[in-house]
């Protein structure tokens, strides 16, 4: 619960940032900054190589070890960062766009700063200190929000966005110093390369792959549509991601330390792994169902008029994300057992058939590029299935029957949103969200309530504790 409500506020002060910076920057402003933060993020990936994983994932950690895991860290961001730098101007050639150019510059830098705390912040999560982590995670979206919002107030422009990471990383490296591990060494080492190197080359290729089918949408859609087809899919993707950051990113903290511990201890993650996903889906339909719905009066009062094109990729992605939702913690749970290859077999064979389907797409226009998503989404379920199927004898049959069990919840929370939208007659968007959203919580409560869901074990224990104090 303390994962679920850190998560929480920092995804208020994540999204709040994200709607005045809509306001105050153009689609073609944050269009250039999402295709030049795409490139950078790939560049992030090769940064960590999987050491975080490792680190979270080792049995015996030594000092040796974790000397090691803060050389690789070092040199691989260093040699990184100066190849943004160098790269940067070939970049905004191949964009036509300058501003491109600009923001990976600043950006660079980011990679001088970031191994001081990268490894200090992965220990937190293998030790379970999930509200320090979090605390760490808050200063910096904080730091992030007061930059991007001011410097775009006094008109800086897409350049906002990039200083304000930079700070973001800046606020990162301090923060998490007070919160170091006793013993943690100071130094770089690489007498221990060899080993950190088996386990995290291909967890890292795993990470890359998938980061770079995620982000492909954008990088295809500003080569072939234009930057603010982009912007448009960013927008739409932000509304998304929004399950991700509030409910999906508290129970992969969680997952992502407890399972490889529970597998060290020798426990069964199949139970675990049911479980997880009877919880995961029973939020995550009622919110993609509802969100399907409100998608129009949603965009309209965040982001503004401007921001309409959005409204039919909103609705599109809703779909995709709900065929993903019983399977976004197969990777998760396949790291845990150390099955990393597997991982990166899975993620390189989506990735060829993602980039494929999206190349075509994108000369359709970018709803069709949000349409193929849904495609994409499939494949990648039916591959998790399989592969949870081989490793961990979680059958299909598992798998649909605790999500199954989110359906009467789903059902129940579309009633009040559907009725509002389709058959009253309010007209202020604002109430439109306000009744909807309340009509849809309370639905789905009482639906998980009368049902006796499993789920609703949790919130009443919840209740309980907050009660009692």
């Amino acid at each position: 619960m303390i994962s679920f409500a850190l998560a929480n506020a920092i995804t208020f002060l994540q999204f709040g940032a994200s709607i005045v910076i809509a306001r105050l920057l153009s689609p073609k402003e944050i269009g250039i900054y999402s295709i030049a933060a795409a490139i950078v993020g790939i560049a992030q990936l090769f940064r960590n190589v999987g050491v975080a994983n490792y680190l979270v994932q080792e049995k015996n950690l030594t000092h040796d070890k974790l000397r090691s895991a803060f050389g690789i860290q070092l040199v691989m961001s260093w040699f990184l960062g100066l190849l943004l730098f160098l790269s940067s101007g070939l970049v905004a050639t191949l964009y036509n766009e300058e501003g491109v150019h600009q923001v990976m510059i600043v950006s660079s830098a980011t990679f001088l700063l970031a191994p001081f705390g990268g490894v200090n912040l992965t220990l937190l999560a293998r030790d379970m200190k999930f509200r320090e982590r979090s605390v760490v995670e808050i200063v910096s979206s904080i730091t992030h929000a007061c930059i991007s919002i001011t410097m775009a107030y006094l008109g800086f422009g897409y350049m906002s966005l990039a200083w304000a990471s930079l700070g973001n990383t800046l606020a990162t490296v301090v923060v998490s110093s007070f919160f170091r591990r006793r013993g943690l060494p100071w130094l770089p080492g690489f007498r221990e390369v060899r080993s950190v190197l088996s386990f995290s080359m291909p967890t890292a290729g795993a990470d890359i792959v998938r980061y770079l089918r995620t982000n492909t949408p954008e990088l295809v859609a500003g080569r072939v549509i234009s930057f603010e087809a982009v912007a448009f899919l960013s927008r739409a993707s932000g509304l998304i991601r929004i399950f991700e950051s509030v409910v999906g990113s508290a129970i992969n903290r969680v997952a992502f330390a407890y399972f490889p511990q529970e597998h060290r201890l020798g426990s069964n993650l199949k139970t675990l792994y049911i479980k997880a996903n009877s919880y995961l889906c029973v939020v995550a339909w009622p919110f993609f169902a509802t969100l399907a719905v409100l998608a129009k009066p949603v965009v309209e009062l965040l982001y503004g008029n401007q921001w309409t094109d959005s409204i039919p990729l909103v609705q599109i992605l809703a779909v995709a994300a709900a065929l993903a939702a019983p399977f976004s913690l197969t990777n998760t749970t396949l790291n845990a057992i150390g099955a990393v290859k597997t991982i990166f077999g899975f993620e390189a064979m989506l990735f060829v058939l993602s980039a494929g389907m999206l190349l075509i797409a994108a000369n359709f226009g970018i709803t069709a590029v949000a349409a193929v998503l849904v495609l994409i989404s499939a494949c990648s379920s039916a591959l998790c299935a399989r592969y949870l199927r081989k490793l961990l004898a979680v059958g299909f049959h598992d798998i649909f029957r605790s999500s199954a069990a989110a359906i009467p919840a789903t059902l129940a929370s579309l009633a009040i949103p559907i009725w509002v939208m389709y058959f009253s007659n309010i007209e202020q968007t604002w109430i439109t969200l306000a009744v909807s959203g309340f009509g849809a919580v309370a639905g789905w409560l009482l639906s998980i309530l009368i049902g006796r869901h499993p789920f609703s074990l949790e919130i009443i224990g919840a209740a309980k504790r907050v009660w009692n104090r």
